[in-house]
């Protein structure tokens, strides 16, 4: 590479660096938002190998549901909570509401035994998972229903009627 290509280079550099981009306040949101980024992308990859950008996600290999998916969606008067939680059934799952939360619970544990002359094999599967999460409104816990198919829970949650908004003067 020539001098003279080599100069140019670093003047573009400096220029990039001296080159005031935003207001600072941008600046550092952007920041935040490349930190919140990088902690996400750590935290998907597990704590096996955090440092290896080559390890497969196991999150979802043989069967882990840690944390479910979950949506709640308001719908006007009623709240839905639908969570995936593939591999449990309605027995193995426990939901409890109170006027504000939600808590989900479930838990498999059962064993796979095979013989067959010599050989043995024993497999057992044990999962769970707890996940508690804030509801946007006050809901009557005394009237949620709870559905079950296919690996989805869906539980339907009657919000208590709000008071009116009241307009306060200030004196």
């Amino acid at each position: 590479m020539s001098k003279k290509s080599k100069q140019v280079q670093k003047a573009e550099a400096k220029k990039a660096i001296a080159k005031p981009s935003k207001d600072p306040m941008a600046q550092i949101a952007e920041q935040f938002q490349a930190l919140e980024k990088r902690f996400d992308d750590f935290m998907s990859r597990g704590f096996l190998a955090p440092f290896d950008s080559d390890w497969p996600d196991t999150s979802l290999l043989a069967g882990d549901i840690s944390t479910p998916r979950v949506d709640i969606i308001d719908k006007g008067k009623k709240l839905v909570v639908r969570a995936e939680v593939p591999g449990f059934d309605k027995d193995s799952i426990d939901v409890s509401v109170t006027d504000n939360s939600i808590t989900l619970k479930g838990e498999i544990k059962d064993e796979d035994k095979q013989e067959e002359g010599d050989f043995y094999q024993s497999e057992v599967r044990q999962m769970s998972f707890s996940r508690s999460l804030m509801l946007p409104s006050e809901v009557d816990s005394s009237k949620a229903k709870a559905k079950f198919k296919n690996g989805m829970l869906e539980i339907k949650l009657p919000k208590r009627k709000a008071e009116k908004k009241k307009k306060v003067d200030i004196e």
